[in-house]
């Protein structure tokens, strides 16, 4: 894990995966997904550091089942898709929310295609649908198949982009509070580094904000670009945003 010696944070324990971001992330670094066991967040890293030196990583191999998590979609014709490889059902429209609780009622109420036992995915049947081919940038799409309607919208910086889409998952604090939501971000997963706005972690990455009002994120703060004002979090600036999109599941 991170070496707080070295000034690391001890939330610095990301692993590795042979996943390549088809697009970059900050001032177009290429780009490999991470996954961090500590905090459970997935993330786009650089492959090389600014210095052109590799960046480090922990590595944990796999044998066995190479079609594991590919996909086999059918759209229904009911505004559903079916994907049998993990036998869930899918809404093929997604929809807006105010916070986090609201997307939770928006699924439970759910009655598409005639069916009542909607609700909203968990983090990780959320990321079971992630297309890792696809990306604003390389396809001007969501990371998702085709066979789904994602809604695009302008982003805090004007760009056509699609939205972070909320999970039923709460991330946990180092406090234990469960203030927080994951949600997976089918379009860039943005942050704002005073004066650059950036695709910090890219479409597909696994983050997490305030499930209410983001204005009142600890330490969070704010600022005003072109499409309005907004708020960023954390380190990279990572874009908060109560009112995610939503897939039920």
């Amino acid at each position: 894990f991170g070496d707080v010696s070295a000034n690391e944070r001890v939330i610095d324990g990301q692993y590795a995966t042979s996943t390549q971001y088809v697009s970059t992330t900050m001032a177009n670094d290429a780009t490999m997904f991470g996954v961090n066991f500590i905090d459970g967040r997935i993330k786009g890293y650089p492959i090389t550091k600014a210095s052109g030196a590799s960046n480090t990583f922990y590595v944990r191999c796999v044998s066995g089942n190479t079609s594991y998590g590919v996909n086999s979609f059918k759209d229904n014709g009911d505004n559903t898709i079916t994907d049998s490889s993990t036998g869930l059902m899918w809404q093929t429209k997604d929809s807006d929310s105010t916070d986090w609780d609201n997307a939770v009622k928006t699924c439970e109420d759910a009655t598409t295609a005639n069916y009542t036992d909607w609700r909203l995915p968990n983090a990780k049947e959320l990321q079971s649908i992630v297309d890792y081919t696809r990306s604003p940038a390389t396809t001007s799409s969501a990371a998702i198949d085709s066979k789904f309607t994602a809604t695009s919208f302008l982003n805090e910086n004007s760009a056509t982009d699609y939205g972070y889409y909320w999970a039923s998952t709460t991330h946990i604090w180092n406090d234990g509070s469960g203030k927080s939501g994951v949600y997976l971000s089918f379009g860039r997963a943005a942050g704002y580094m005073n004066p650059n706005y950036y695709d910090v972690h890219g479409a597909g990455a696994q983050r997490s904000n305030y499930k209410t009002n983001v204005s009142s994120t600890p330490a969070a703060s704010s600022t005003t670009l072109t499409n309005g004002l907004f708020y960023y979090f954390g380190p990279q600036g990572d874009i908060q945003r109560a009112n995610n999109k939503v897939r039920c599941v």
